[in-house]
Order: structure tokens, then sequence, then C-alpha cells
């Protein structure tokens, strides 16, 4: 009898111990799952810079742009609000189209890559995005800030500090500082004189650039990210005034920015946001958006400063510069304008 009870307490024991252990082993998985980076405890003060990059399936290909001080304070903001559920396969989230990175710079010098789209990227790993539908379309905002700027210019034009002589070579420097984040600067002379740039480069020899007379010259493996001083010399008078613009990225990509294209497609707003409309393509024309396919446009950023007064169930037309990235759901790049169209589907 005794012998009985004890087989019996014994195994309940075992049995006991078994659900215990498996218990405690499937909790730890469960946790395991989770991103290790805590989006809720970031604070913007223990970030140096966040760096935006991407690639887009129009012409200008892959960009990049470096948040400002107060882009950074409002992207932290954001990513303080981002649940992560489980993590996912690899190959399933970038199955999605998800291809815009941000790279936040630590202060103790780690570096965290972050890919926000359906899934959410941390480096190597992809999780799934709790908050998706709550939070995307403002990672849509963030996402277009390259647009207004698809490439860095500044307007380095100074006035000729002084008539250069036969003995006397006089270079007039901008007070502008330029930086480079393609490792390429093209100079743009404005000018019906001929000019030569130079560009001194922190802990670096000085670069020369002969430019002809409304010429645009490049300058090559520019280390990235320094602040670099622009100067002009020109056989000009002192007090004349030398034009001169100096863009990142190399004449090709000048070329193209200055060419901008415009396509559109007519499309029924489906919500209306703050900062966005998410809309459903009725008409693609010649713009590459599928008929019925879903998504969000930014509002805030449109190039017209034009904005009709939206609702549900309104038909538009939205014009932009053809580039649409290839995330999930798409983004467009530059929106020109949005129209509202009548019951005829005419502006």
């Amino acid at each position: 009898m005794f012998k009985t009870k004890c087989k019996k307490t014994v195994s309940k024991m075992i049995l006991s111990f078994i659900l215990i252990t498996v218990t405690l082993l499937s909790g730890c998985q469960k946790n395991s799952t989770h991103s290790a980076i805590e989006f809720g405890t970031i604070d913007v003060s223990e970030i140096d810079k966040i760096e935006l990059s991407g690639t887009t399936g129009g012409k200008d290909g892959n960009f990049s742009y470096t948040l400002s001080d107060q882009e950074k304070k409002e992207f932290v903001h954001l990513l303080n609000q981002v649940e992560l559920g489980d993590e996912v396969d690899k190959n399933q989230a970038l199955s999605s189209g998800a291809v815009t990175y941000y790279k936040l710079y630590f202060q103790g010098k780690d570096i965290v890559t972050l890919c926000p789209g359906h899934y959410f990227g941390v480096d190597e790993k992809y999780y799934e995005f709790v908050n998706f539908d709550e939070l995307w379309d403002e990672f849509v905002t963030f996402n277009s800030k390259q647009d207004t700027s698809q490439q860095d210019k500044w307007d380095c034009s100074v006035t000729c500090a002084e008539t250069s002589e036969t003995n006397n070579y006089v270079v007039t420097y901008s007070d502008k500082k330029v930086f480079s984040q393609t490792g390429i600067l093209t100079f743009q002379n404005s000018n019906n004189f001929n000019i030569i740039v130079h560009l001194q480069i922190p802990d670096e020899e000085e670069r020369t650039a002969e430019i002809p007379a409304g010429g645009v010259s490049s300058l090559y493996q520019i280390s990235q990210n320094k602040a670099c001083t622009v100067g002009v010399y020109a056989d000009v008078p002192e007090n004349e005034t030398i034009k001169l613009m100096v863009y990142d990225g190399a004449v090709a990509d000048l070329n193209s920015s200055q060419e901008k294209e415009q396509v559109y497609f007519d499309a029924t707003v489906l919500e209306v946001k703050k900062k966005s409309i998410k809309v459903k393509c009725s008409e693609s024309f010649d713009s590459g958006i599928p008929v019925d396919e879903e998504f969000s446009v930014t509002t805030n950023r449109v190039e017209s400063g034009e904005l009709p007064d939206l609702n549900a169930g309104d038909h538009i037309r939205i014009a932009f510069d053809g580039i649409i990235k290839e995330s999930y759901p798409l983004q467009l790049g530059n929106v020109f304008a949005i129209y509202l169209l009548d019951e005829n589907g005419n502006l």
C-alpha cells in the first residue's frame, strides 16, 4: 500500500516538473522573439544622427538623407510609439518590399539599422509591426523627407573680393559650408565667363576644378559628411558677382533634378488624415500604378502648396514625378499637385 502511494506521488512530481519546464521554455522562447531594442525608452539625446536611405522605382535609383535636429526629435518620438510582435522569417519580411532604412548613430558608438514596413526590421531581424495601421502614415511622411531635396544644394555665389592681376591670384570664398553624402560634388557655373573652383576639405589637400562659362563640373572621392569650404576665382573686376551652385551628386543627378518629369493618375479618397490621405487608384494612365492599388499619399509636402478640401469618396487626380518607391504599401516620390475632379472626371 505504501509503495503504491509513493509511486503515485513520484509520478505526480515528475509530471509537474515536466509541465513547469515546458512552460518556462515556452516563455523564454516567446520573449526571445522580441527585439532587443526598447523603442519606448530611446531618448533623442542618445543619438548623434539619423540617416535615411533606400531605393526608388524611378530614374533616381538610390537616395540618402540625414534628418535635421528637429526631424530627429520627431522621428524618435514616433519610434517611442512602435510596438513589435514576434520575430518573422527574413525572406517573408523582405518579400513585402520594405526598402527604406534608418541608421541610428548612438553616442556610445553603437549603430542600429531600422527598416520599417509591413514588418519592422531591426538590424538583421524582422518582427511583426503590431501598430502598423496606426503609425504607417507617419513613417510615410519621414520616408518622403528626401523628396524635397533629392539632391542637397547650396548657393555659393560670391562677390569678387579683389581684382586679380598677374602676380595677385585672388580666390573669394563663400561663407556656406557644403557636405557630401554621395562622395561627389557638382559645381554649376551660371556666369558668362570661366571660373576656377577651389574646394577646401578638412585635413586634406585643396581640390580645384576649371569650369567654362555656363558649364558644369564634378569632383569625385570627396570625404563624406565633412564641412567643406568653397572658393572661386574669376578674371573679373572687384565687386563683380560670381554665380555658383554646388550640388551633392554627379552631373547626371543634376540634369535629372532639373528636368522634372510629371505623370499623374486618378484615385478615390478612402480616408483623410492630418498629414496624409489614403487613396485607391481608379485610372493609372502612364503612371505605372496598378488600378485598385491602395496606399497613402502625404499631403503636407505637395509642391504646389495648394490642397483642395478633401473628403472620403472624392475623386482626385495626383500629379507626381513618376518615382514609385519599392515598398509595401507603395510610396510616391515628389507630389506636385492634387486636383479635385467633378462627377465626369474632369478638373
